[in-house]
Protein backbone atom coordinates (compact mmCIF):
# COMPACT_ATOMS: atom_id res chain seq x y z
CA UNK A 1 0.00 0.00 0.00
CA UNK A 2 2.98 2.34 0.55
CA UNK A 3 4.73 1.70 -2.51
CA UNK A 4 1.29 2.69 -4.43
CA UNK A 5 0.75 5.85 -2.62
CA UNK A 6 4.66 6.61 -3.21
CA UNK A 7 4.21 5.55 -6.84
CA UNK A 8 0.59 8.09 -7.13
CA UNK A 9 2.58 10.92 -6.11
CA UNK A 10 5.72 10.46 -8.07
CA UNK A 11 3.15 10.72 -11.23
CA UNK A 12 1.30 13.93 -9.15
CA UNK A 13 4.56 15.32 -9.37
CA UNK A 14 5.90 14.24 -12.48
CA UNK A 15 2.26 16.23 -14.02
CA UNK A 16 2.84 18.99 -12.22
CA UNK A 17 6.08 19.46 -13.91
CA UNK A 18 5.37 18.57 -16.88
CA UNK A 19 2.40 21.23 -16.78
CA UNK A 20 4.89 23.83 -15.51
CA UNK A 21 7.04 22.95 -18.17
CA UNK A 22 4.57 23.04 -20.88
CA UNK A 23 3.43 26.38 -19.65
CA UNK A 24 7.09 27.50 -19.65
CA UNK A 25 7.44 26.75 -22.98
CA UNK A 26 4.21 28.21 -24.07
CA UNK A 27 5.02 31.62 -22.65
CA UNK A 28 8.38 31.46 -23.89
CA UNK A 29 7.30 31.29 -27.19
CA UNK A 30 4.69 34.07 -26.82
CA UNK A 31 7.34 36.08 -25.63
CA UNK A 32 9.41 35.20 -28.55
CA UNK A 33 6.38 36.34 -31.33
CA UNK A 34 5.85 39.43 -29.41
CA UNK A 35 9.51 39.99 -29.81
CA UNK A 36 10.29 39.28 -33.24
CA UNK A 37 6.74 41.82 -34.11
CA UNK A 38 7.75 45.41 -35.31
CA UNK A 39 5.11 48.00 -34.32
CA UNK A 40 4.25 50.13 -37.11
CA UNK A 41 5.39 53.44 -36.75
CA UNK A 42 2.77 55.51 -39.21
CA UNK A 43 5.70 58.39 -40.17
CA UNK A 44 7.77 55.69 -41.53
CA UNK A 45 4.74 54.26 -43.72
CA UNK A 46 4.38 55.48 -47.17
CA UNK A 47 1.83 58.58 -48.06
CA UNK A 48 0.68 60.37 -50.74
CA UNK A 49 1.56 57.89 -53.06
CA UNK A 50 1.48 58.46 -56.57
CA UNK A 51 2.19 57.43 -60.28
CA UNK A 52 4.11 59.60 -63.04
CA UNK A 53 6.20 58.73 -66.25
CA UNK A 54 9.65 60.26 -66.10
CA UNK A 55 10.58 58.11 -69.23
CA UNK A 56 8.79 55.87 -71.47
CA UNK A 57 5.84 54.49 -70.92
CA UNK A 58 5.51 51.61 -71.92
CA UNK A 59 8.89 50.45 -70.65
CA UNK A 60 9.03 52.78 -67.50
CA UNK A 61 7.04 53.61 -64.57
CA UNK A 62 8.14 56.29 -61.65
CA UNK A 63 6.33 56.25 -58.26
CA UNK A 64 6.75 58.93 -55.98
CA UNK A 65 5.77 58.88 -51.95
CA UNK A 66 6.23 60.74 -48.83
CA UNK A 67 6.76 60.27 -45.16
CA UNK A 68 7.34 62.39 -42.24
CA UNK A 69 10.53 60.67 -40.89
CA UNK A 70 13.88 59.72 -43.30
CA UNK A 71 14.14 56.25 -44.16
CA UNK A 72 16.95 53.83 -44.47
CA UNK A 73 17.34 52.62 -48.23
CA UNK A 74 13.84 53.33 -49.07
CA UNK A 75 13.15 50.99 -52.30
CA UNK A 76 10.74 49.69 -54.98
CA UNK A 77 9.71 46.12 -54.64
CA UNK A 78 8.30 45.03 -58.60
CA UNK A 79 7.18 41.85 -60.37
CA UNK A 80 4.95 40.77 -63.14
CA UNK A 81 1.48 40.87 -61.89
CA UNK A 82 -0.19 36.88 -60.99
CA UNK A 83 -3.69 35.98 -59.96
CA UNK A 84 -1.37 33.92 -57.52
CA UNK A 85 -0.80 35.56 -54.34
CA UNK A 86 2.05 33.28 -53.57
CA UNK A 87 3.80 34.67 -56.24
CA UNK A 88 3.96 38.12 -54.10
CA UNK A 89 6.08 36.34 -51.30
CA UNK A 90 8.89 35.06 -53.62
CA UNK A 91 11.31 36.65 -55.66
CA UNK A 92 10.78 40.12 -56.48
CA UNK A 93 13.01 43.11 -57.74
CA UNK A 94 14.11 45.44 -55.37
CA UNK A 95 15.30 48.76 -56.94
CA UNK A 96 16.34 51.62 -54.91
CA UNK A 97 14.63 55.07 -54.49
CA UNK A 98 15.82 58.76 -53.85
CA UNK A 99 15.22 60.43 -50.98
CA UNK A 100 14.61 64.52 -51.02
CA UNK A 101 13.74 66.35 -47.05
CA UNK A 102 11.73 69.47 -47.63
CA UNK A 103 11.01 71.67 -44.44
CA UNK A 104 7.25 72.56 -43.80
CA UNK A 105 5.71 75.30 -41.72
CA UNK A 106 6.45 75.41 -38.30
CA UNK A 107 10.37 73.90 -38.47
CA UNK A 108 8.44 70.07 -39.35
CA UNK A 109 9.91 68.54 -42.11
CA UNK A 110 8.91 65.60 -44.24
CA UNK A 111 10.86 63.29 -47.09
CA UNK A 112 9.64 62.73 -50.66
CA UNK A 113 11.10 59.24 -52.33
CA UNK A 114 11.15 58.92 -55.92
CA UNK A 115 11.71 55.42 -57.50
CA UNK A 116 12.12 54.72 -61.35
CA UNK A 117 11.22 50.91 -62.44
CA UNK A 118 12.83 50.48 -65.85
CA UNK A 119 13.74 47.98 -68.06
CA UNK A 120 9.29 46.55 -68.50
CA UNK A 121 7.79 44.90 -71.04
CA UNK A 122 5.24 47.34 -73.05
CA UNK A 123 1.48 45.69 -72.47
CA UNK A 124 2.16 43.76 -69.03
CA UNK A 125 0.21 44.19 -66.00
CA UNK A 126 3.12 44.55 -63.04
CA UNK A 127 2.20 44.60 -58.93
CA UNK A 128 4.01 47.36 -57.33
CA UNK A 129 4.79 48.10 -53.70
CA UNK A 130 6.87 51.03 -52.09
CA UNK A 131 8.79 52.19 -48.68
CA UNK A 132 11.49 50.58 -46.77
CA UNK A 133 12.15 47.71 -43.87
CA UNK A 134 10.20 49.38 -41.84
CA UNK A 135 7.28 50.34 -43.39
CA UNK A 136 5.92 49.51 -46.70
CA UNK A 137 2.78 50.93 -49.01
CA UNK A 138 -0.26 47.43 -49.97
CA UNK A 139 0.87 45.94 -53.42
CA UNK A 140 -0.56 47.89 -56.15
CA UNK A 141 -1.27 47.51 -59.81
CA UNK A 142 -0.14 49.24 -63.06
CA UNK A 143 -0.38 48.44 -66.64
CA UNK A 144 2.74 49.73 -69.31
CA UNK A 145 1.52 51.45 -72.48
CA UNK A 146 1.56 48.87 -75.71
CA UNK A 147 3.98 49.71 -78.45
CA UNK A 148 1.19 49.46 -80.83
CA UNK A 149 -1.32 52.41 -81.65
CA UNK A 150 -4.16 50.31 -79.93
CA UNK A 151 -7.60 51.79 -77.98
CA UNK A 152 -6.90 53.50 -74.80
CA UNK A 153 -8.89 55.89 -72.98
CA UNK A 154 -7.80 59.02 -70.95
CA UNK A 155 -9.46 61.44 -68.38
CA UNK A 156 -8.69 65.28 -68.59
CA UNK A 157 -9.85 67.06 -65.51
CA UNK A 158 -9.87 71.28 -65.53
CA UNK A 159 -9.37 73.28 -62.48
CA UNK A 160 -9.90 71.82 -59.06
CA UNK A 161 -8.46 74.53 -56.74
CA UNK A 162 -10.56 75.36 -54.36
CA UNK A 163 -12.89 72.71 -51.37
CA UNK A 164 -10.82 70.43 -52.93
CA UNK A 165 -11.50 67.68 -50.62
CA UNK A 166 -15.27 68.26 -50.25
CA UNK A 167 -16.29 69.83 -53.25
CA UNK A 168 -13.97 68.33 -55.76
CA UNK A 169 -14.06 64.57 -55.13
CA UNK A 170 -16.99 64.05 -55.96
CA UNK A 171 -16.36 65.09 -59.84
CA UNK A 172 -13.09 62.77 -59.49
CA UNK A 173 -14.58 60.28 -58.37
CA UNK A 174 -17.23 59.57 -60.32
CA UNK A 175 -14.32 60.24 -63.46
CA UNK A 176 -13.05 57.10 -62.79
CA UNK A 177 -15.92 55.04 -61.86
CA UNK A 178 -16.99 56.06 -65.27
CA UNK A 179 -13.77 55.21 -67.19
CA UNK A 180 -12.39 52.59 -64.32
CA UNK A 181 -9.60 51.84 -67.22
CA UNK A 182 -8.31 54.99 -67.86
CA UNK A 183 -4.52 54.85 -68.58
CA UNK A 184 -3.96 57.77 -66.91
CA UNK A 185 -5.53 61.39 -66.19
CA UNK A 186 -4.73 65.12 -67.05
CA UNK A 187 -4.34 67.61 -65.08
CA UNK A 188 -4.75 70.86 -66.30
CA UNK A 189 -3.72 72.98 -63.57
CA UNK A 190 -4.91 74.35 -60.51
CA UNK A 191 -4.62 71.46 -58.67
CA UNK A 192 -4.87 73.74 -55.75
CA UNK A 193 -5.73 77.21 -54.39
CA UNK A 194 -2.27 78.07 -52.48
CA UNK A 195 0.57 76.78 -53.81
CA UNK A 196 2.67 75.97 -50.79
CA UNK A 197 -0.24 74.84 -48.67
CA UNK A 198 0.38 71.25 -47.34
CA UNK A 199 -3.02 71.26 -46.39
CA UNK A 200 -4.56 71.59 -49.83
CA UNK A 201 -2.00 69.18 -51.65
CA UNK A 202 -3.05 66.88 -48.68
CA UNK A 203 -6.71 67.15 -49.92
CA UNK A 204 -5.93 66.64 -53.41
CA UNK A 205 -3.61 63.45 -52.53
CA UNK A 206 -7.14 62.37 -50.14
CA UNK A 207 -9.54 63.48 -52.87
CA UNK A 208 -8.16 60.84 -55.15
CA UNK A 209 -7.15 58.23 -52.57
CA UNK A 210 -6.13 54.73 -53.89
CA UNK A 211 -6.51 55.96 -57.36
CA UNK A 212 -3.45 57.79 -57.89
CA UNK A 213 -1.76 54.59 -56.92
CA UNK A 214 -2.98 52.77 -60.04
CA UNK A 215 -3.68 55.51 -62.33
CA UNK A 216 -0.58 57.56 -63.63
CA UNK A 217 -0.75 61.26 -63.34
CA UNK A 218 -0.12 64.21 -66.18
CA UNK A 219 -0.40 67.85 -64.83
CA UNK A 220 0.58 70.99 -65.55
CA UNK A 221 1.26 74.01 -63.22
CA UNK A 222 -1.97 77.01 -63.40
CA UNK A 223 -1.13 80.05 -62.03
CA UNK A 224 -2.30 79.26 -58.80
CA UNK A 225 1.02 76.42 -58.70
CA UNK A 226 3.00 79.69 -58.31
CA UNK A 227 3.08 82.06 -55.82
CA UNK A 228 3.76 85.75 -56.75
CA UNK A 229 5.18 88.52 -54.89
CA UNK A 230 3.22 91.49 -55.49
CA UNK A 231 5.27 93.81 -53.26
CA UNK A 232 4.12 97.89 -54.33
CA UNK A 233 7.81 98.00 -56.28
CA UNK A 234 6.80 94.98 -58.41
CA UNK A 235 3.41 96.69 -58.83
CA UNK A 236 4.48 100.06 -59.57
CA UNK A 237 7.50 98.36 -61.49
CA UNK A 238 5.27 96.06 -63.44
CA UNK A 239 7.13 93.16 -62.56
CA UNK A 240 6.32 89.56 -62.25
CA UNK A 241 8.50 87.74 -59.52
CA UNK A 242 6.67 84.46 -59.06
CA UNK A 243 8.06 81.28 -57.83
CA UNK A 244 6.57 77.69 -58.38
CA UNK A 245 4.91 75.14 -56.11
CA UNK A 246 7.96 73.98 -53.72
CA UNK A 247 6.22 70.79 -53.87
CA UNK A 248 5.64 70.35 -57.49
CA UNK A 249 9.26 69.21 -58.06
CA UNK A 250 9.30 66.77 -55.16
CA UNK A 251 5.93 64.71 -55.80
CA UNK A 252 5.51 64.45 -59.18
CA UNK A 253 8.49 63.06 -61.07
CA UNK A 254 7.49 64.06 -64.96
CA UNK A 255 9.88 64.18 -67.81
CA UNK A 256 12.74 66.13 -67.71
CA UNK A 257 12.86 66.36 -71.76
CA UNK A 258 11.60 69.99 -71.31
CA UNK A 259 13.66 73.37 -72.01
CA UNK A 260 16.38 74.62 -69.72
CA UNK A 261 14.52 76.31 -66.46
CA UNK A 262 10.85 74.57 -66.62
CA UNK A 263 11.97 71.10 -65.45
CA UNK A 264 9.17 68.86 -65.37
CA UNK A 265 6.86 71.78 -66.05
CA UNK A 266 7.11 71.46 -70.21
CA UNK A 267 7.50 67.49 -71.01
CA UNK A 268 6.06 65.08 -73.77
CA UNK A 269 5.14 61.93 -73.40
CA UNK A 270 4.40 59.33 -76.38
CA UNK A 271 1.36 57.08 -75.55
CA UNK A 272 0.22 54.60 -78.51
CA UNK A 273 0.45 56.69 -81.07
CA UNK A 274 -0.13 59.63 -79.34
CA UNK A 275 2.45 62.65 -78.59
CA UNK A 276 0.80 64.05 -75.14
CA UNK A 277 2.93 68.05 -75.17
CA UNK A 278 2.33 69.90 -71.45
CA UNK A 279 3.18 73.50 -71.97
CA UNK A 280 3.42 76.24 -69.01
CA UNK A 281 1.72 79.07 -69.94
CA UNK A 282 2.93 80.67 -66.53
CA UNK A 283 6.54 81.96 -67.14
CA UNK A 284 9.38 81.59 -69.89
CA UNK A 285 6.70 81.75 -72.79
CA UNK A 286 9.14 82.81 -75.76
CA UNK A 287 11.74 80.24 -74.61
CA UNK A 288 9.09 77.56 -74.94
CA UNK A 289 8.71 77.73 -78.65
CA UNK A 290 12.04 76.86 -80.19
CA UNK A 291 11.72 73.35 -78.46
CA UNK A 292 8.10 73.03 -79.16
CA UNK A 293 8.52 73.63 -82.57
CA UNK A 294 11.27 70.48 -82.68
CA UNK A 295 8.41 68.49 -80.44
CA UNK A 296 5.75 69.18 -83.12
CA UNK A 297 8.29 68.99 -86.21
CA UNK A 298 9.72 65.61 -84.84
CA UNK A 299 6.93 63.82 -84.42
CA UNK A 300 6.17 60.25 -85.43
CA UNK A 301 2.72 60.02 -83.58
CA UNK A 302 -0.65 59.69 -85.74
CA UNK A 303 -2.43 62.11 -82.98
CA UNK A 304 -1.21 65.54 -80.99
CA UNK A 305 -2.57 66.61 -77.51
CA UNK A 306 -1.40 69.80 -75.98
CA UNK A 307 -2.10 70.54 -72.22
CA UNK A 308 -1.71 73.73 -70.94
CA UNK A 309 -3.32 76.05 -68.02
CA UNK A 310 -4.28 79.05 -69.84
CA UNK A 311 -6.77 79.37 -72.52
CA UNK A 312 -5.43 80.50 -75.96
CA UNK A 313 -9.25 82.12 -76.32
CA UNK A 314 -10.44 83.19 -72.94
CA UNK A 315 -14.28 82.83 -72.11
CA UNK A 316 -13.75 86.19 -69.95
CA UNK A 317 -13.28 89.63 -71.17
CA UNK A 318 -9.89 91.33 -69.42
CA UNK A 319 -8.40 87.27 -69.19
CA UNK A 320 -7.07 87.21 -72.52
CA UNK A 321 -4.05 85.54 -73.14
CA UNK A 322 -2.82 87.34 -76.15
CA UNK A 323 1.10 86.51 -75.36
CA UNK A 324 0.42 82.77 -75.35
CA UNK A 325 -1.97 82.87 -78.41
CA UNK A 326 0.69 84.51 -80.33
CA UNK A 327 3.66 82.55 -79.41
CA UNK A 328 2.19 79.25 -79.85
CA UNK A 329 -0.79 78.59 -82.25
CA UNK A 330 0.75 79.36 -85.30
CA UNK A 331 2.75 76.40 -84.12
CA UNK A 332 -0.16 74.60 -83.54
CA UNK A 333 -1.61 75.63 -87.20
CA UNK A 334 2.03 74.60 -88.76
CA UNK A 335 1.77 71.21 -87.52
CA UNK A 336 -1.30 70.33 -87.04
CA UNK A 337 -1.74 69.74 -83.40
CA UNK A 338 -5.25 68.11 -82.86
CA UNK A 339 -6.77 69.39 -79.51
CA UNK A 340 -5.81 71.60 -76.90
CA UNK A 341 -6.98 70.80 -73.53
CA UNK A 342 -6.98 73.86 -70.94
CA UNK A 343 -8.63 75.56 -67.60
CA UNK A 344 -8.10 78.35 -65.72
CA UNK A 345 -11.29 80.08 -67.21
CA UNK A 346 -13.66 78.05 -64.20
CA UNK A 347 -16.22 77.47 -66.82
CA UNK A 348 -16.67 75.36 -69.93
CA UNK A 349 -15.90 76.02 -73.98
CA UNK A 350 -15.10 74.22 -76.93
CA UNK A 351 -14.23 75.23 -80.04
CA UNK A 352 -14.45 74.02 -83.72
CA UNK A 353 -11.98 73.51 -85.95
CA UNK A 354 -9.42 76.99 -85.49
CA UNK A 355 -6.67 77.74 -87.64
CA UNK A 356 -4.98 81.37 -88.07
CA UNK A 357 -7.39 82.54 -85.09
CA UNK A 358 -10.23 81.82 -86.99
CA UNK A 359 -13.12 79.15 -87.55
CA UNK A 360 -12.86 77.14 -89.98
CA UNK A 361 -14.83 73.84 -91.93
CA UNK A 362 -15.65 70.41 -90.26
CA UNK A 363 -13.26 69.27 -92.60
CA UNK A 364 -10.40 71.77 -92.96
CA UNK A 365 -7.06 71.64 -91.27
CA UNK A 366 -7.59 72.63 -87.67
CA UNK A 367 -7.09 72.83 -84.00
CA UNK A 368 -10.22 72.54 -81.65
CA UNK A 369 -9.39 74.18 -78.12
CA UNK A 370 -11.36 73.05 -74.93
CA UNK A 371 -12.09 74.79 -71.22
CA UNK A 372 -13.15 73.19 -68.34
CA UNK A 373 -13.82 73.08 -64.51
CA UNK A 374 -14.18 70.64 -62.15
CA UNK A 375 -13.92 72.16 -58.77
CA UNK A 376 -16.81 73.92 -57.29
CA UNK A 377 -15.67 77.76 -58.56
CA UNK A 378 -17.31 79.12 -61.37
CA UNK A 379 -17.05 82.02 -63.35
CA UNK A 380 -19.68 84.12 -65.40
CA UNK A 381 -19.01 83.31 -69.54
CA UNK A 382 -18.08 86.77 -71.03
CA UNK A 383 -16.19 86.42 -73.92
CA UNK A 384 -13.89 88.10 -76.66
CA UNK A 385 -14.34 85.08 -78.89
CA UNK A 386 -17.65 83.80 -79.09
CA UNK A 387 -17.23 83.51 -82.76
CA UNK A 388 -14.78 80.62 -82.34
CA UNK A 389 -16.61 78.82 -80.11
CA UNK A 390 -19.17 76.06 -80.66
CA UNK A 391 -20.19 75.59 -77.11
CA UNK A 392 -20.09 77.71 -73.90
CA UNK A 393 -21.81 77.01 -70.32
CA UNK A 394 -21.10 77.32 -67.08
CA UNK A 395 -21.60 76.32 -63.44
CA UNK A 396 -21.62 72.46 -64.01
CA UNK A 397 -18.58 70.35 -62.16
CA UNK A 398 -17.17 68.36 -65.24
CA UNK A 399 -14.84 65.73 -65.90
CA UNK A 400 -14.14 64.32 -69.77
CA UNK A 401 -13.33 61.18 -71.11
CA UNK A 402 -11.22 60.93 -74.21
CA UNK A 403 -10.96 57.69 -76.02
CA UNK A 404 -8.08 57.44 -78.55
CA UNK A 405 -8.34 54.72 -81.66
CA UNK A 406 -5.92 54.73 -84.30
CA UNK A 407 -7.54 56.79 -86.81
CA UNK A 408 -10.05 58.81 -84.79
CA UNK A 409 -10.88 60.26 -81.03
CA UNK A 410 -14.41 60.15 -78.98
CA UNK A 411 -14.40 63.04 -77.08
CA UNK A 412 -17.03 63.38 -74.19
CA UNK A 413 -17.41 66.10 -71.07
CA UNK A 414 -19.63 64.90 -68.55
CA UNK A 415 -21.64 66.66 -65.53
CA UNK A 416 -20.21 65.15 -62.09
CA UNK A 417 -23.41 63.54 -61.42
CA UNK A 418 -22.38 61.76 -64.90
CA UNK A 419 -25.04 63.23 -67.20
CA UNK A 420 -23.55 63.99 -70.91
CA UNK A 421 -22.60 67.76 -71.39
CA UNK A 422 -21.00 67.55 -75.02
CA UNK A 423 -19.44 65.65 -77.08
CA UNK A 424 -17.56 65.50 -80.54
CA UNK A 425 -15.61 62.80 -82.62
CA UNK A 426 -12.56 63.71 -84.80
CA UNK A 427 -11.84 61.37 -88.02
CA UNK A 428 -8.21 61.45 -89.07
CA UNK A 429 -7.32 61.89 -92.75
CA UNK A 430 -4.87 59.89 -94.82
CA UNK A 431 -3.13 63.71 -95.30
CA UNK A 432 -2.85 63.84 -91.73
CA UNK A 433 -5.73 66.10 -91.22
CA UNK A 434 -8.66 65.10 -89.44
CA UNK A 435 -12.78 65.77 -89.46
CA UNK A 436 -14.69 66.99 -86.69
CA UNK A 437 -18.04 65.27 -86.02
CA UNK A 438 -19.79 67.78 -83.70
CA UNK A 439 -22.79 66.19 -81.81
CA UNK A 440 -22.86 68.95 -78.50
CA UNK A 441 -25.05 68.04 -75.87
CA UNK A 442 -26.82 64.95 -78.02
CA UNK A 443 -25.78 61.25 -77.53
CA UNK A 444 -25.81 60.85 -81.42
CA UNK A 445 -22.33 59.04 -80.43
CA UNK A 446 -24.19 55.99 -79.96
CA UNK A 447 -25.41 55.34 -83.20
CA UNK A 448 -22.96 56.28 -84.90
CA UNK A 449 -21.23 53.89 -87.39
CA UNK A 450 -18.01 54.84 -86.19
CA UNK A 451 -18.48 55.33 -82.58
CA UNK A 452 -15.98 52.22 -80.96
CA UNK A 453 -15.48 50.60 -77.22
CA UNK A 454 -12.47 50.67 -75.42
CA UNK A 455 -12.10 47.09 -75.22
Amino acid sequence: MTNLIETLNNKRWLGMVLVFLIAVLLIASDVDTKAEEVPIDPDLTPQRVVLTWSGDPATSMSVVWRTKKPLVEPFGLILEASHDPRVLDGEVLRTPALSERMILEASETCYYHTVNFVNLDPGRIYSYRVGSDLGLSEWNHFTTAKTEHEPFEFIYMGDAQNDVLSHWSRTIRQAIMDAPDAAFIVHAGDLVNHPNSDREWAEWFEALGWANRIIPCLATPGNHEYRSNKSLKNRLLGIRDQKLSRFWNPQFAFPENGPEGLLETVYYIDYQGVRFIALNSNEMIEEQVPWLEKVLSDNPNRWTVVIVHHPLYATRQKRDNPEIRKAWTPLFDKYGVDLVLTGHDHSYARTGKVHGNRSVANDAPGTIYVVSVSGPKMYEINSDHDEVYKMLAGDAQLYQILKIENDHIAFESKTCLGDLHDSFELIKKNDGSSVLLDYGSTNDTANHEIAFQIP
